[in-house]
């Protein structure tokens, strides 16, 4: 009998309100209320590894506003190697293009980049948006026990030095 096992990844946001050398009068970066969705593996069988790209309707997504034109840099400050089910882990990696981020809310134009190093980006005009996907790769053992396995990747973006 082959295990199966439901991978979903919390998501959580940090945002720098204001870095140094920003002007009061410039509006801060916001999150857009309801514009997150949990990177979602879905049911993956053991040993089987379960990819997920950033134009997946399964990846994690974020949406920030902000001035338009303003130059921001994305950071994910957090980048687990492990889901977690109650002492039991789930192997997972990012790879070089396994963020993207668009001026609009759709991931097949977006611009990919490297998670683990970041990318500086600007927002767009009205309505002054920039949306964040993020993908990976589950990669379950052979004996991979089945569960609902968690974890928590962080983004931050903020203005750009």
């Amino acid at each position: 009998m082959t295990a199966i096992l439901r991978v979903v990844l919390a998501a959580a946001v940090a945002i720098a309100l204001f870095a140094p050398g920003v002007a009061d009068a410039q509006r801060p970066i916001g999150t857009i209320q309801g514009a997150f969705r949990d990177l979602d593996f879905g049911t993956v069988l053991p040993g089987v590894p379960e990819i997920v790209t950033p134009s997946d309707p399964r990846a994690g997504q974020w949406a920030f506003k902000g001035p338009p034109g303003a130059a921001v840099t994305i950071t994910f400050t957090s980048l687990p190697l492990f889901l977690d089910n109650g002492g039991q882990t789930l192997a997972v990696a990012v790879g070089s293009a396994s963020a993207a981020w668009n001026t609009v809310n759709d991931p097949s134009g977006a611009m990919p980049f490297d998670p683990a190093v970041g990318t500086t980006a600007v927002i767009g005009g009205p309505p002054s948006r920039i949306y964040v996907w993020l993908g990976g790769t589950a990669i379950p053992s052979p004996a991979q026990a089945p569960g609902t396995y968690e974890s928590t990747y962080t983004v931050d973006v903020s203005f750009a030095p």
